[in-house]
């Protein structure tokens, strides 16, 4: 079975689903309706399918331990505004998953200089339960 094209360090497992493929994976960056024109135009030079593929790659570096998004901008250097669109759509496709604790309660993390917290983000095939 061929990788995946953009997550090169993907490789497929007899139990896995069939891999999502180009036409199934879209990150196109987007404005809402309600955003003034400059966003708008701002698409435009946004590659939203690199931007994905680096947080995959960032967040299977950190193996089990995971990462946040806020964590994910300092370590790629990319702005938060950047790197957070990116988790929902990796998510949707079930590339990456919320970090549980053994009960199942989704983890969280204080992001310094915040007053909250953030979730934690793994790679699908660190999750707890092998994936799930």
């Amino acid at each position: 079975m061929k990788r995946a094209p953009h997550y090169p360090s993907w490789t497929p497992r007899p139990a896995d689903p069939a891999p999502a493929t180009q036409c199934t994976l879209n990150f196109e960056a987007r404005a809402r309706a309600t955003d003034p024109a400059t966003s708008v135009h701002a698409t435009a030079d946004v590659d939203g399918a690199a931007l994905a593929a680096k947080v995959l790659s960032w967040l299977r570096e950190r193996g089990a331990s995971g990462g946040t998004s806020h964590e994910a901008a300092e370590a790629l250097g990319i702005s938060l505004v950047s790197v957070s669109p990116r988790f929902a759509p990796l998510a949707r496709v079930g590339l990456i998953r919320k970090a549980r604790m053994e009960d199942g309660w989704p983890i969280r993390r204080k992001v310094e200089g915040q007053r909250c917290s953030s979730q934690v983000w793994v790679a699908a095939e660190f999750a707890a339960g092998g994936g799930g």
